[in-house]
């Protein structure tokens, strides 16, 4: 008669999200990569609680839910932790051709719907990189988004893709602000897309932009909100800083990154379907109060209004009438990248 294989508990002491877990997969996606990691494998799941309590600072209280909905824990860790780590990079954009960006960071942030997103890709820049996406609204939220990265698996895609995510599924009510840490994406729709508007989508070096048709879908679905009248900012936050929402969204991504490949989007389909939709809502509603999307520069904490006779102030319609070298021209006036600090990875 074969032996009854034996249970396993896996104790995470230190980690993402320390607990027991029934599986060795689930130890390794809260472990991997994580500074100074802590984890054993038990029998039974008193010792292996007991381990975990071992690391546990005296008089902590106990830890809050995981931020997104993937297997939880079997037995609660008893020391409090804030959810995953981050990563690199800032973001912000704007319509289909950057209209209308400033650096005005909010201090408050009250009245405003608050989303992280970021994206995370293990041998970013090798053969065999997996890369997924994370949208991160709150701890235990069902809104929780880890997806694998669609297509290319590269960093800078899923940092673009994460931003799509959260403007597909955002609602449309009231001010939406998106943190992210990619100074990729911000730089993409706050200082390069005038520049690559004017040169018929080509690189300094005279090469095609990459990710060009993912950028203007992104373009267009913030675009599309402005014109609706909601006012919409990226801001930067800095990654690896502790922020809880951006450790989520950090998290959410690497999880992600961990699920099958799926196929690339039809980013020019998904581009003309949303300008498709935006003017049909221009037509049914015309005059509606263009509400420019902003980007905050990194750091500065400095608020700069845009000029008068520029964005909140231009309706629909004027801004329709713009060839696009007026539009370049437009937005890059408002544009200050001095403040902004690199830390790019390349695709």
């Amino acid at each position: 008669m074969p032996k009854a294989s034996k249970v396993s508990f896996y104790a995470v002491a230190k980690g993402r999200a320390p607990g027991v877990y029934p599986t060795w997969e689930e130890c390794v996606l809260h472990t991997s990569g994580f500074p100074g990691a802590r984890y054993k494998k038990f029998h039974n799941a008193r010792d292996a609680e007991a381990y975990v309590a071992s690391f546990a600072p005296q008089g902590s209280s106990s830890v809050p839910p995981a931020p997104v909905s993937v297997p939880a824990p079997v037995v609660a860790a008893t020391s409090r932790r804030s959810p995953p780590s981050p990563k690199r990079q800032h973001a912000r954009a704007s319509g289909s051709r950057t209209r209308g960006l400033a650096a005005d960071r909010i201090k408050d942030e009250s009245g405003w719907t608050v989303v992280f997103s970021d994206g995370a890709c293990k041998g970013n820049g090798r053969a065999g990189s997996v890369a997924g996406i994370g949208v991160w609204w709150g701890h235990d939220d069902p809104r929780n988004l880890a997806e694998r990265c669609p297509g290319d698996q590269t960093n800078n895609r899923a940092e673009l893709i994460a931003i799509s995510r959260a403007l597909e599924t955002a609602p449309r009510d009231g001010p939406l602000l998106i943190k992210t840490d990619s100074q990729y994406s911000i730089r993409c729709f706050k200082e390069w897309i005038s520049k690559w508007i004017r040169s018929n989508w080509k690189s300094s070096k005279g090469e095609p932009v990459k990710n060009k048709a993912l950028i203007q879908y992104v373009s267009a679905l913030l675009d599309q909100r402005a014109r609706a009248g909601q006012k919409v900012q990226l801001q930067y936050v800095k990654g690896h800083s502790g922020d809880v929402g951006n450790d989520g969204a950090d998290w959410l991504a690497n999880v992600g990154s961990t699920q099958p490949p799926v196929p690339e989007r039809d980013w020019n389909a998904l581009r003309m379907q949303v300008e498709d939709e935006r003017q049909v809502a221009m037509s049914a509603g015309a005059g509606k109060r263009w509400i420019a999307p902003t980007v905050v520069q990194p750091e500065t904490g400095t608020e700069a209004e845009i000029p008068a006779s520029t964005a909140a102030d231009v309706g629909a319609g004027q801004v329709e009438a713009m060839d696009e070298e007026e539009l370049a021209a437009y937005a890059s006036a408002l544009l200050d990248p001095d403040d902004i600090e690199l830390d790019l990875m390349d695709d």
